[in-house]
């Protein structure tokens, strides 16, 4: 959700009208749980067949969007090969493949084969059981390092202005050849799979309700840590800046199926503040924007997720969005003399969608950042800079 002060809400009226800054009662606590965990997918069994081979995959959670069987890190993968007849059937082969390719533009690309594991089966009877291990680690072939195995992902960018185009994609799949001696034929059936692996969280997260009052405290709580920073003047400008503190959890790690608790903390001299949430519009444009000001400005929290990509000495990165902020009101306490003070809280959480969370390997890198955005609605006439303050974020999935 993005943050938008209205001329009306009680921050900015108050502020339109200092010396008072108090927006009023303290919301209501946050009810929720601090885990919010979609429930766990059901297991079922998927079938795929055609005239000869038939594969059932035993006790497996199915995509909801996809329809694909799903498997986390270091799974095994159960299931039986059903044979219409066994007759010349010579060998029965289940191969697990994950295929990668990466296109930078018209500079450079690479598509290949990055896993092969194969598991060859007997032909004692029509059904064949069989048991398949995920493995965490591949070896990749130009630097012959060990990298953590690479989760199921398509992303697709095209620049417009430079014609750059970045496609990833990590693709897995089961393949059950079944080979025909007197024939020379190979019949197989494909099964699109998607690779989820999961990292557990394991640092508690403080509850949406339980967090300190912030506009009163001196030190910050344990648990808790505080990010600074400032809504700076837009040159030739020489407004005095407003102090930015965003409060976070002290988490080493943060899981995208969580609902992270923050408090975003604004204050500065009166007139700086008023010039923030109330922009005075120039006399020029008055007539054009029929009201002497401007909207206030987009104060936003958001998780930014950054992929890059290099092969060749050639790097090409593509940022997107994946968790918006909530944002409301709080009791932003008692300012100094002559400055004002307003204050937000809020949750972020990613949404369901998102399935895998930062990793990297040699070509590619996944990183994750926490921006605090404070917008103003006319940069050409602001008194101030757009504000963009990114964190690093070491993301699990929970």
């Amino acid at each position: 959700m993005t943050a938008v002060a209205s001329p009306t809400s009680p921050a900015v009226s108050q502020l339109s009208r200092a010396p008072s800054y108090d927006v009023g009662a303290h919301p209501p606590a946050y009810a929720g749980a601090h885990h919010s965990h979609s429930q766990p997918a059901p297991r079922e069994t998927f079938v795929r067949k055609n005239d000869i081979v038939t594969v059932v995959l035993q006790d497996v959670e199915v995509n909801a969007r996809t329809g694909r069987p799903t498997y986390g890190r270091g799974a095994t993968i159960r299931g039986e090969v059903g044979l219409a007849t066994t007759n010349d059937v010579e060998s029965v082969v289940v191969r697990l493949e994950g295929r990668m390719k990466i296109r930078l533009g018209d500079l450079t690309s690479t598509h290949h084969t990055f896993v092969d594991v194969p598991v060859s089966l007997g032909v004692a009877s029509s059904v064949l059981p069989f048991t398949l291990t995920i493995p965490e680690t591949f070896t990749d072939r130009d630097d012959s390092q060990d990298y953590p195995l690479v989760p199921s992902l398509d992303i697709h960018d095209r620049h417009g202005a430079y014609q750059d185009e970045l496609r990833v994609r990590v693709a897995y799949r089961l393949v059950v050849a079944a080979s025909r001696s007197n024939l020379h034929i190979q019949k197989s059936v494909e099964v699109d799979l998607n690779y989820e692996p999961r990292s557990p969280q394991v640092w508690q997260m403080p509850a949406p309700a339980a967090r300190p009052n912030f506009a009163e405290t001196k030190e910050v709580p344990m648990g808790w840590q505080s990010i600074s920073t400032q809504v700076k003047a837009a040159p030739p400008s020489t407004i005095a800046a407003i102090d930015c503190t965003l409060f976070v959890p002290s988490a080493e790690t943060f899981s995208i199926r969580d609902k992270t608790p923050f408090t975003l903390l604004l204050q500065g001299p009166s007139g700086s503040m008023r010039e923030l949430f109330v922009p005075t519009v120039p006399p020029k444009l008055r007539k054009k924007e029929k009201s002497d000001n401007f909207p206030p400005p987009t104060i936003r929290v958001f998780i930014k997720r950054q992929i890059v990509c290099s092969l060749q000495s050639i790097t090409l990165a593509h940022s997107f969005e994946i968790g918006e902020g909530t944002l409301r009101m709080g009791t932003p306490g008692q300012a100094n003399s002559g400055e004002a003070r307003v204050l937000y809280e809020g949750e972020i959480q990613c949404p369901d969608y998102v399935r895998y969370a930062a990793f990297a390997t040699n070509k590619i890198t996944v990183t994750d950042y926490l921006v605090l955005s404070v917008a103003p609605h006319n940069p050409y006439f602001s008194e101030f800079a757009t504000l963009a303050h990114t964190l690093p974020l070491k993301t699990v999935t929970g």
